[in-house]
């Protein structure tokens, strides 16, 4: 449990936390719980909660009627991006297509950090991975709309390719049995 002297707020009024006492904020507002991107500085080791507006993104997704299935699953995944970059030490504002393609990498790995910062167990599938990517750029694409600056186009967060899943086809000798079976 954090103390109150792990919370402060500087002159521009953003919120520092440190990491280290309390490595993320969830905010409730409304019916939707809330988690901002942090945004780390290397100097002081504290997490900024700066002008990176997730709890617009969510409630942009309220009103349009999302289920609040869909809306926890982005957050989650944003969450895991989160996650990522605290462990890079990288700001949000400084993520290019190196942090990308590294975060792509980090997301096939098995010590990725789940959103509740516990180390993954398994390997995610290709659709889970694509799912991640894919809450990042509609993330990326509501701050464009928005008229807010994004450090990345949407459009440079390239779904990885997926497995094929085969059908499955019954053995001969189960059709046969199956069609001479009485009714």
């Amino acid at each position: 449990m954090s103390n109150v002297n792990d919370i402060n707020t500087d002159a521009s009024g953003d919120i520092q936390v440190d990491v280290k006492t309390m490595p993320s904020i969830s905010v409730a507002t409304g019916v939707v719980k809330v988690s901002k991107i942090l945004s780390t500085s290397p100097v002081t080791g504290t997490v900024s909660v700066g002008n990176i507006n997730l709890d617009d993104f969510l409630l942009n997704l309220q009103t349009n009627n999302y289920s609040q299935e869909t809306i926890y699953n982005y957050e989650r995944d944003l969450e895991v991006f989160q996650n990522f970059l605290i462990e890079i030490n990288k700001n949000f504002e400084e993520v290019d297509k190196k942090t990308l393609l590294n975060y792509k990498a980090y997301l096939t790995s098995r010590d990725r950090r789940t959103p509740t910062s516990a180390i993954g167990k398994k390997k995610l599938s290709s659709f889970s991975i694509n799912r991640m990517l894919s809450s990042l750029r509609s993330y990326l694409k509501f701050l464009i709309d928005m008229d807010y600056k994004t450090p990345v186009s949407p459009e440079m967060v390239k779904l990885v390719k997926t497995e094929r899943k085969h059908p499955r086809v019954s053995e001969f000798e189960e059709i046969v049995k199956l069609i001479e079976s009485p009714m």
